[in-house]
C-alpha cells in the first residue's frame, strides 16, 4: 500500500492564522502570546523542511551518533527514533547553509522571539507577568516573516500559501537599532554595582584567568565564549552536520558569552553590540 504524501495541512493552518495576524491593523494584546507560539512553530518547521530537502541529515540531532557515517545512520534507522535538532542548532546549521537569507540582526530577532516563546511555554509566570514591548515583538516577527513567506511559496506552491504583507516591521536600521536598545538595557549597570574583589584581581592578571572577554556589564574578566581552547571555563560543542563548534546549550555555531560574577549572557551579536556601546 502506498504510503499517502503529507499535506503539511497543520502547518499550512499555522502559517495562514500567523499570517492573518501580522497583517491585520489592529492586533488584539490577549492574541499576541498564542500568536507567538504559532509563529514559532511554524518558522522552526519550514526552516527544517528547506534543511532536510537540502540534505536530511541537516535537521537531525547527530552529537550522541558514534558512527563515523552519521548518514548511514539516519538512513538504516527510522526517523522518529532520531531526535532532530533543537531550534538554536537549527538556526546555525540554515545561517551556514543558506547564507544570504537572514541577516545577524534577523536571526538574534528569531532567538528572540523564540524565548518569549519559552516563557509563555515553559515558564512559570502568567502572561500578564510576562514583560515585554508587544510594538517590538510584533515588528520583529512581521520583519522575519518577509523572509520566511518566500520559502514556504518556493516549498508549498502559491496555491497554497496567501502572501499578506506584515503592516507591522522594521526596516534594517530599525531592527539595529532596537537590538542596541535592548542589548543597552541588559548591560546596565544597577546602582549596586559590581565590585571588584581580590579575586577579580586574580582573573584579570593570572594568564590561566585571562582567555576570558571583557564583560560588558560588570567589567570584568573571564566573559568566557564557547569554542575557545584557551579558556578553562568555556565549553564547547561540535556540530558533526556542518563541522561548527558553539557553547553548549546553545549549539550549532551560534557562540554564546556568559559572565562568571554577574551571570550575564549574551549571544555574539548582542556582545558584537555592547562592545560598541562600551567602546572596547
Amino acid at each position: 500500500m502506498t504510503k499517502k504524501k503529507s499535506s503539511h495541512k497543520y502547518l499550512l493552518f499555522l502559517y495562514s492564522r500567523v499570517e492573518e495576524f501580522l497583517s491585520s491593523e489592529n492586533s488584539a494584546e490577549k492574541e499576541i502570546p498564542d500568536n507567538i507560539v504559532s509563529f514559532c512553530i511554524a518558522v522552526e518547521k519550514i526552516l527544517k523542511i528547506k534543511l532536510h530537502n537540502k540534505n536530511p541529515l541537516l535537521v537531525f540531532d547527530t552529537k550522541y551518533i558514534q558512527d563515523s557515517n552519521s548518514l548511514s545512520i539516519i538512513a538504516l534507522k527510522k526517523e522518529k527514533d532520531i531526535e532532530t535538532a533543537r531550534i538554536k542548532e537549527i538556526l546555525g546549521r540554515f545561517k551556514i547553509i543558506f547564507k544570504n537569507i537572514f541577516t545577524e540582526d534577523e536571526f538574534q530577532a528569531i532567538s528572540d522571539i523564540y524565548e518569549l516563546r519559552n516563557y509563555f511555554v515553559h515558564g512559570y509566570k502568567s502572561e500578564d507577568q510576562i514583560i515585554f514591548d508587544s510594538e517590538d515583538v510584533l515588528k520583529k516577527m512581521g520583519t522575519i516573516w518577509e523572509k520566511v513567506s518566500p520559502i514556504a511559496t518556493a516549498l508549498f506552491g502559491k496555491e497554497n500559501i496567501k502572501n499578506s504583507k506584515p503592516k507591522k516591521k522594521y526596516t534594517e536600521a530599525e531592527l539595529e537599532k532596537v537590538l542596541e536598545e535592548e542589548v543597552e538595557k541588559m548591560i546596565k549597570r544597577s546602582d549596586n554595582r559590581f565590585v571588584v574583589s581580590m579575586y577579580d584581581d586574580v582573573i584579570q592578571t593570572n594568564s590561566f584567568f585571562h582567555s576570558g572577554e571583557q564583560c560588558p556589564r560588570c567589567g570584568t574578566y573571564g566573559f568566557s565564549l564557547g569554542g575557545n581552547p584557551n579558556d578553562p571555563w568555556a565549553l564547547s560543542v561540535y556540530d558533526s552536520v556542518t563541522g561548527a563548534h558553539g557553547m553548549a546549550g546553545f549549539e550549532g555555531g551560534v557562540n554564546l558569552y556568559k559572565c562568571k560574577k554577574c551571570n550575564l549572557e549574551l549571544t555574539e551579536k548582542q556582545y558584537e553590540i555592547a562592545k560598541r556601546i562600551r567602546a572596547f
